[in-house]
């Protein structure tokens, strides 16, 4: 018997899922591996959750050692540092090539902090940054210790869904605090309706957080500097900017689209080579039952059979005390119903991999 191997790059949500359902129905002909540097993955949509007191960090923590116990399934503690299709091999940040048959890959965007410090000199130095969440996660309670001592000046920088919830989060669960959200040239949300833009406007006024449509040019130990010249004292700057496409696909051979992240069909296999796979922000939170079926048809040389769905077109934006903006086209209205759905959501996440 032909031995196989399914490689799943990156602990994100779906690929917790599709291991998940491997230790439930391994196959004795294939070998799943994944790839991933963590001990323990955190589900970023958690993370205002976390900060609002909603969960703790434990809730929104899944160990992987866990997850895989009692199964053949492989960790190995890496990056991918590169991927080459025409042998399909992987090269790691071990310094290690893994063949694959099948791969997965977290092509979701990720932030390069190298990058960001280029751009606003101090960020590496003196912010904390909501990505990767794991490590958020883990600096969270030393916060919570700093802000029992102190009533802090907080900034969040990056203003589109998560920097707003976390805002929002922040002076819910931190009242003494003075939270600040640092939006750049545009209004929060920018890429949503005017309509929900007027709402989290609303939402953001109703906790008194201070919105600044300014650009941070540096950061100092206690200030932060703006393109206009002006400056604000903040002791705690959180950075919640949009990332970019992972760095190891570019020279892979996969198509990509213009802005360099991976260009992929309906069941999201690469547009050019349908062995490969990718997890993608486009991924709903059922996405893991569609990857698992179509790899295991892949894997057996068969066309895929179920679309990946897509994020409910019902939005939901946390505001903090246990309300939410929900909004489905042009509709949007704020809601304790909306969050309600929003926790539930969230606490099926947490009963799959954290119990």
């Amino acid at each position: 018997m032909t031995i196989k191997k399914l490689v799943l790059v990156g602990a994100s949500p779906t690929h917790l899922q599709v291991v998940a359902a491997f230790k439930a129905a391994p196959r004795a002909d294939t070998d799943v591996i994944l790839v991933t540097p963590l001990d323990h993955a955190v589900h970023s949509a958690l993370l205002s959750g976390m900060v609002a007191g909603q969960y703790d960090p434990a809730q929104c923590t899944a160990l992987l050692e866990e997850l895989v116990k009692g199964s053949a399934i492989k960790i190995v503690p890496a990056h991918c540092t590169g991927v080459d299709t025409a042998t399909r091999q992987l090269r790691l940040s071990n310094g290690h090539i893994v063949h694959y048959d099948v791969l997965s890959l977290d092509a979701r965007p990720v932030v390069d902090r190298d990058a960001i410090d280029a751009q606003v000199p101090g960020a590496k130095q003196y912010a904390m940054f909501t990505q990767p969440p794991e490590h958020f996660a883990k600096l969270w309670p030393q916060v919570l210790a700093h802000a029992a001592q102190k009533a802090l000046h907080i900034s969040v920088l990056g203003a589109g869904a998560q920097g707003v919830e976390l805002a929002m989060a922040l002076q819910h669960r931190l009242p003494t605090c003075r939270v600040t959200l640092i939006a750049g040239p545009a209004a929060p949300v920018a890429a949503h309706t005017l309509g929900l833009q007027r709402r989290v406007m609303a939402a953001l006024k109703a906790l008194n957080i201070t919105v600044l449509q300014d650009s941070c040019s540096n950061i100092e130990a206690s200030c932060l500097h703006f393109s206009s010249g002006a400056s604000l004292v903040c002791d705690m700057p959180v950075v919640a900017i949009d990332g970019h496409p992972p760095t190891y696909l570019a020279g892979s051979g996969l198509a990509l689209n213009d802005d360099g992240s991976l260009r992929i069909n309906t069941y999201h296999q690469s547009a050019s080579h349908s062995h490969v796979f990718a997890d993608t922000a486009a991924c709903g939170f059922e996405a893991g039952a569609a990857f698992n079926t179509n790899m295991r048809a892949v894997l057996d040389d068969k066309p895929p059979k179920l679309g990946v769905p897509a994020p409910h077109a019902l939005n939901l934006i946390s505001c903090g005390p246990r309300k939410a903006i929900a909004s489905w086209g042009a509709i949007h209205f704020p809601s304790a119903i909306a969050w309600r759905l929003y926790a539930v959501i969230n606490q099926r996440w947490i009963r799959q991999y954290t119990t």
